[in-house]
């Protein structure tokens, strides 16, 4: 899902984010979120945090795309503006997956790997 949302992001072949709701809604989201909730289910804080964070990720980054949520439309006069703001949201969270990737060093190595290499 990262890759794709790089790929996205970079505008790689004139290729739109359009394409990319339905996987981070469905996958990205929803997906993810149940895993976290199952972690929670198991005691597993520490993935139940990550996965739960990241599903709220995706489902967020869905909403913002969404024409629905009238984001892009608050933007329209002011179109770099929105860019800057998805921006600061996407290094906001690569903090955040910073932080949890050095967290996880101290888990399983599966988990270090998925928050190191997405």
């Amino acid at each position: 899902m990262c890759l794709t949302l790089g790929l996205v992001n970079a505008r790689v072949r004139a290729v739109t984010d359009l394409y990319l709701l339905d996987a981070s809604f469905i996958f990205g989201g929803a997906v993810v979120l149940l895993s976290g909730l199952l972690s929670f289910c198991v005691g597993d804080t520490f993935a139940m945090t990550v996965f739960g964070s990241f599903g709220g990720f995706w489902i967020s980054w869905g909403c913002l795309n969404l024409d629905q949520f009238g984001v892009a439309q608050a933007y329209a006069d002011n179109p770099e503006i929105l860019r800057n703001i998805e921006g600061f949201y996407l290094a906001g969270w690569f903090v955040f997956n910073l932080i949890v990737a050095v967290c996880a060093v101290k888990s399983t190595w599966g988990l270090f790997l998925l928050t190191g290499f997405p």
